[in-house]
């Protein structure tokens, strides 16, 4: 399990944040004091959205109680659950959740410790729920950010996960991503990529990483392919994609593939910048490339000067918040430092639909996830800071 480290309480802005996110659960408590009321709250904001109907029947009009998350159809008279389909279905205790979102929503970014004091619930809990709110994120970053390297962040990457290998430091995940295991999944899923394939130099792959500079380890181990060069097969998975998320089973079932071959195309379909994987083995369109002229597997051009300052804020972010994080969930990170920097497109309700329009996510889902080489950050061009 990623760990957070505690924020610095001797820090006047960090002390001033966590009172505030203090502050913002109370302002909850006294508008929804029981969990029914704030069940009422959802229900009502989904039948707004146009989210809750019979599965049977399609009826939308129930018959209810309040506060209860089941209802009867009026038509069928079936029995309904009016969230299963949402991110809130497998949920016992709402209230933690719901406001842990109006903090998000209001700008206030806290360590996994002072989230739990604030929502007083135990430490697993309070990194559940900033995991499940930081996937949601993910899925809108998908369709608004502009690709990085991981290997940027890399200055960051000092704690330990489950991929971190025994007795080395956590920068070894990324170290063996560009050493040697994207190259052998590149060659042993994709023999007819051979030739788009080239073993890193042994002096790059010791690239220091101590001085923050970013690794160029990824450069030229898998040269990207526009959409016009995919093979039959490539090509029938990549034209099921699109701007909205497909999963593995869909596209098992419509291309009617082998599993591990659906697999090793949908990887390569990563690495080529064609598809990106979201939470819950979901794919999509990243964007067509058929006129890309990029000869490496990131692009060496320089990076643009708005991307390059976010990149800076947001190791500046997480140093001052965080110390430090596992490379592991690096994008869960940089989609919750979207959320707290761009205070406009992150305004009050707007994450709370987001996770009412999300898909249930699980515990297993999060701890399955590793962050890919190909990272998303935000792209407005005038960040808007969050008031501190």
């Amino acid at each position: 399990m990623d760990s957070h480290s505690n924020t610095s309480t001797s820090n006047p802005d960090s002390r001033s944040m966590e009172d505030r996110a203090r502050a913002s659960v109370e302002r909850t408590r006294s508008k929804f004091p029981t969990d029914r009321d704030c069940w009422e709250y959802l229900i009502l904001e989904a039948m707004n959205a146009d989210l809750i109907r019979c599965r049977s029947c399609g009826c939308k009009t129930m018959n209810r109680i309040y506060g209860e998350r089941t209802a009867h159809c009026s038509k069928c008279k079936k029995k309904v659950w009016l969230l299963a389909e949402t991110f809130f279905a497998d949920i016992k205790k709402i209230f933690p959740y719901l406001a842990a979102i109006r903090i998000a929503e209001e700008g206030l970014k806290i360590s996994i410790s002072s989230l739990s004091q604030a929502l007083d619930v135990a430490y697993a809990t309070a990194w559940l729920i900033d995991k499940k709110l930081n996937f949601v994120l993910q899925d809108s970053l998908a369709t608004e950010g502009a690709v990085t390297a991981s290997s940027l962040f890399s200055i960051l990457f000092s704690k330990r996960s489950r991929e971190t290998p025994a007795r080395r430091h956590p920068c070894a995940e990324e170290e063996e991503l560009a050493d040697g295991e994207m190259y052998d999944q590149s060659q042993a899923v994709h023999p007819s990529q051979v030739d788009h394939v080239e073993k890193p130099d042994e002096t790059t792959a010791q690239t220091d990483t101590s001085n923050g500079a970013a690794h160029q380890m990824m450069d030229d181990i898998h040269s990207l392919r526009d959409s016009t060069q995919l093979e039959p097969n490539e090509r029938k998975v990549f034209d099921l994609t699109s701007s909205e998320p497909i999963s593995f089973d869909e596209l098992f079932f419509r291309t009617e593939l082998a599993g591990s071959e659906l697999s090793a195309i949908l990887t390569i379909l990563e690495l080529d910048g064609l598809v990106v994987r979201l939470p819950g083995n979901r794919f999509i369109r990243f964007q067509d490339r058929a006129h890309a002229n990029s000869k490496s597997r990131f692009s060496s051009s320089p990076i643009p000067e708005h991307i390059a300052k976010q990149i800076e804020r947001f190791i500046s972010f997480t140093r001052t918040t965080f110390h430090g994080i596992s490379r592991k969930y690096a994008q869960a990170f940089l989609a919750t430092f979207w959320c707290y920097e761009d205070r406009k497109r992150w305004q009050a309700g707007t994450l709370l639909s987001a996770c009412l329009a999300s898909e249930p996510i699980t515990l297993a889902t999060i701890q399955a996830y590793v962050t890919p080489p190909q990272t998303l950050i935000h792209t407005i061009a005038e960040a808007v800071q969050a008031a501190v």
